[in-house]
């Protein structure tokens, strides 16, 4: 679930071995043996490696900033070379188990863990002594550790528990006197929950304040030159123009397959759905001059999009603005085009079908356009093959619009796949998303 550009929340369920979406299902359930073999099952099953890992429950509430803030602190303080393991210490009388009186782990609902902590769990904690026990899962990986010596560092003023009694202004007051505050605890059984729960995403989480205005969009493979020359010159002058803007580069790997610029484009469209209001799709070999950035600030709505800079063919190539909810409405491009060519045709004819309106600014057979863009063209570009074989006059031809519009849902934003390889800001406001097609 991107919730957040830089945390991914996933779910766990009771059920057979697979992940869907946001919530992963493993063959474990119960609050005693069944929820620690859940949750450590459940880390095994994420392809993907994160930084962190915080192990929280539904009756928690996180501050993504806050834990974000938290985490550069303690990257700050401690080697990420070595397993960190933290949060809000509770003890445990653990004669059972070891030869001693008290046992301190971190609460299972703000149990922070890095990579290296994981793999450490990974490598360890599928020992019989552990997955058979009956205490809870933040128990048992605090035991882990212990006999591993690796001592929990605590954070006491990570979890804050709410206080019934009071009034919100008061816990908000009492959750904001120091920034470590990152996890509010309500109880599952208290009927106020949901409203508390309510109140707290309207305060930290407005939907308003978390989007972007605008995410630019810079497909590219093999571009190193154009990528470069596009940071160090177009970047600065369009952040310098537009507020709350961030630049999302995809790569695909290269690896064999032909380039698909249409599905690279689908990805970000995706990842970023409901994180920004706008999208603009940018070629990386195009830069903007100041004669020409007032373009980039054209206002769009559901049903317009605004061509900034494309080819004398009517199509959606090259440099165009488009509203987010629109994206969604004519399913993005088609997947299944392999190779340069076609896709920004389609784009264009989606967007008839769907009765959106188009306008274009500049186009490339303009006499003066090389005064509003630089423009590099010294990378050669192997086209796509089967065009006459895929999408044949398919939204302009006598066909039913019912039959228009199946076509349009047989391939785009809602049946992507794809495999994030890597992502990794190399700037607050520029995000590398790799990905296999």
């Amino acid at each position: 679930m991107n919730c957040h550009p830089d945390i991914d929340v996933y779910f766990l369920e009771y059920g057979e071995s697979n992940i869907k979406g946001n919530t992963i299902f493993v063959p474990y359930d119960g609050f005693n043996s069944g929820i620690y073999k859940k949750t450590i099952y459940g880390m095994k099953m994420l392809e993907k490696s994160y930084e962190f890992y915080l192990r929280t429950n539904l009756n928690t509430f996180v501050i993504f900033d806050n834990i974000l803030s938290l985490i550069d602190r303690i990257k700050c303080k401690h080697d990420m070379n070595l397993p960190f393991y933290g949060g809000k210490m509770w003890v445990k009388n653990n004669k059972v188990l070891y030869n001693c009186d008290l046992f301190y782990y971190s609460s299972g609902m703000c149990t922070l863990m890095n990579y290296k902590a994981i793999q450490t769990l990974m490598m360890y904690g599928f020992q019989d002594k552990y997955t058979t026990s009956n205490f809870a899962d933040d128990i048992i990986i605090g035991l882990v550790y212990k006999d591993l010596n690796i001592k929990p560092v605590p954070y006491e003023h990570m979890k804050y528990d709410w206080k019934f009694g009071k009034c919100f202004d008061y816990n908000i007051k009492m959750l904001n006197t120091n920034i470590e505050h990152c996890c509010v605890r309500t109880v599952r059984s208290h009927n106020e929950n949901h409203k508390i729960n309510a109140s707290l995403i309207k305060h930290f989480y407005d939907i308003r304040q978390m989007m972007f205005e605008t995410v630019i969009i810079l497909p590219q493979r093999n571009r190193e030159d154009n990528l470069k020359y596009y940071i160090d010159h177009s970047w600065p002058l369009i952040r310098q123009h537009l507020d709350n803007v961030r630049l999302v580069i995809v790569e695909q790997s290269d690896d064999g397959k032909l380039y698909n610029l249409g599905k690279s484009i689908n990805i970000v469209f995706k990842e970023y759905q409901h994180l920004t209001k706008n999208f603009i799709k940018h070629d990386v070999d195009i830069n903007p001059t100041e004669k020409s950035i007032e373009l980039y600030k054209s206002k769009v709505d559901r049903d317009t999009i605004i061509g900034i800079l494309n080819s004398p063919c009517v199509t959606l190539g090259g440099i165009f603005k488009i509203d987010a909810q629109t994206v969604q409405d004519i399913n993005g491009f088609p997947n299944d085009i392999w190779g340069w060519g076609t896709e920004d045709r389609v784009l264009y004819n989606r967007a008839i079908l769907m009765n959106k309106k188009v306008y274009f600014n500049k186009k490339t057979s303009d006499k003066d356009y090389l005064t509003f863009f630089k423009r590099f063209d010294n990378h050669k570009r192997i086209q796509c093959q089967n065009i006459s074989k895929i999408h044949p006059n398919a939204y302009t031809d006598n066909r039913s619009e019912e039959q228009k519009l199946k076509h349009m849902y047989a391939s785009g934003l809602n049946d992507i796949e794809y495999t994030v390889l890597s992502r990794k800001h190399i700037a607050p406001d520029i995000e590398h998303i790799k990905v296999l097609l």
